[in-house]
């Protein structure tokens, strides 16, 4: 995926609309902690479920089509995202849960000081 297909305004806007549904993880299941920011292994990832590097595959058009395809979009945390890679459910390299091990556990919610 080219670095302006996953910046542009048309994907910003996809990203948004998913992130404002509050889903869990549609790979794991688990509640995603919407709050945390991008390098944190349990933040909001928006994933694909035809991974577009595999575009051809699933009859898109081109691979910009896959990326801006609304109804590929879903939730996922950055860790199973990582670890799924262009994986589908069927297929025999597919992870549905990560290890726990490699799962860290989620912080705990900011307190509120009065």
């Amino acid at each position: 995926m080219s670095k302006r297909e996953s910046t542009g305004r048309a994907y910003r806007k996809l990203v948004a609309r998913q992130r404002s549904l509050g889903l869990p993880c549609w790979i794991c299941g688990g509640s995603i902690r919407y709050d945390l920011k991008t390098p944190h292994p349990l933040s909001f990832e928006y994933d694909h479920f035809y991974p577009a590097s595999r575009w051809r595959e699933f009859g898109y058009a081109s691979q910009k089509a896959c990326i801006h395809d609304p109804a590929n979009g879903r939730s996922s945390h950055r860790i199973c995202n990582e670890q799924r890679q262009a994986a589908m459910p069927w297929e025999k390299r597919w992870k549905a849960k990560p290890s726990p091990e490699k799962r860290p556990a989620p912080p705990s919610k900011p307190s509120r000081a009065v």
